[in-house]
């Protein structure tokens, strides 16, 4: 998805197992501020059909374990 471009080239290059993002950090690797939900609710990190960054995160082989208090995500390798 072209909202997400940064994000996909970003993900493409990462080859840790677990690393850590900011809100912040992750707007500014996608050029745009997160919606209200991202910040409010753990399910919005969660991959469905409706769900569009956290599918994208999934493809690149990540979960998200979101850290809602301090605004920042884990991202973990499926299968470690």
């Amino acid at each position: 998805m072209k909202k997400f471009a940064n994000l996909e080239e970003y993900l493409s290059k990462e080859n840790k197992d677990e690393f850590i993002l900011y809100y912040k950090e992750l707007e500014e690797i996608i050029g745009q501020e997160l919606c209200n939900s991202a910040y409010t609710y753990n399910q919005y990190w969660e991959s469905g059909s409706t769900h569009t960054l956290p599918n994208l995160v999934k493809k690149y082989g990540y979960k998200i374990e979101p850290d809602l208090k301090n605004k920042r995500l884990r991202f973990i390798r499926i299968g470690k």
